[in-house]
């Protein structure tokens, strides 16, 4: 399982992923993974890489995020990555719009963060990201977040996190509308608005909805979980939005992958 599922990675990375993987297992925190992968350097959190094993897997070897032709990020484009985690999709989507396109990646959990911004940095790609530290929701809102134990599990709904891996902490984070993120980012349009928000997906999209439905965001990909949201209302929220819209779902993991490109 450990072979297949990693085939779409060199040697060297596997075994280094797998061997910290078991040392995770073990309860030893001292030392961070570091991995080389097309091209891209990244620092990962020994504690976390049995999760973070899982989204570099969902960035460079599933492309799950670029499964439809239209979606990989191209030079001069504006990508807002909502959910950075450990910054994987930020950087790869940042070392592809090239000198003339931005990133700004929205990741509320501070633990997270200092990751993002070593990954960022090693990267040599803080000129063209932009790292936005609020919650996005809405504009005057503060969040109750709830941290997983594995990181990539927090969420603002309780639930999810207590029937993953559990809740290792709770903080109360500032939350904006994507309409002030637009506004103080000084974005002149998102050529791609990335969602990944652990069981907020459908909230965010009605919050955001006068946005969503002008014609300022030209593609957008939206992660849903099994459980936690309807791949029909998310589907109906897009083209009430006037976005065609593709649905794609992978068979091996309890995930839907919404894409929609604007019609207007």
């Amino acid at each position: 399982m450990f072979q297949e599922s990693l085939k779409c990675l060199d040697d060297s990375v596997a075994s280094i992923l797998y061997q910290n993987s078991l040392r995770a297992c073990s309860g030893d925190d001292s030392i961070s993974t570091i991995v080389y992968i097309n091209g891209l350097l990244f620092f990962l959190p020994t504690s976390q890489l049995p999760e973070a094993w899982a989204n570099l897997l969902h960035v460079f070897c599933y492309r799950d995020y670029e499964y439809y032709p239209g979606f990989s990020p191209l030079n001069g484009w504006i990508v807002v990555d909502v959910g950075g985690f450990l910054g994987f999709y930020t950087v790869y989507a940042a070392s592809r719009v090239g000198s003339k396109g931005r990133v700004v990646v929205v990741e509320p959990n501070p633990y997270v963060r200092e990751y993002l911004y070593q990954n960022i940095s090693a990267n040599c790609l803080s000129g063209r990201v932009e790292v936005e530290p609020r919650a996005l929701l809405a504009d005057n809102m503060a969040l109750k977040l709830y941290i997983g134990c594995y990181w990539a599990n927090t969420s603002m709904h309780r639930a999810y996190v207590e029937n993953g891996p559990g809740i290792c902490g709770t903080i109360t984070v500032p939350a904006i509308g994507l309409g002030t993120l637009i506004h103080e980012h000084k974005l002149p349009r998102i050529d791609l608005l990335k969602i990944d928000v652990e069981g907020a997906e459908k909230r965010l999209l009605i919050e955001n909805n006068d946005i969503l439905s002008s014609g300022f965001v030209k593609r957008i990909v939206v992660e849903l979980h099994e459980g936690y949201g309807s791949v029909d209302e998310i589907i109906d929220l897009l083209e009430n939005y006037s976005f065609k819209v593709f649905v794609y779902k992978p068979k091996d993991y309890g995930q839907a992958f919404i894409y929609g490109i604007s019609l207007i």
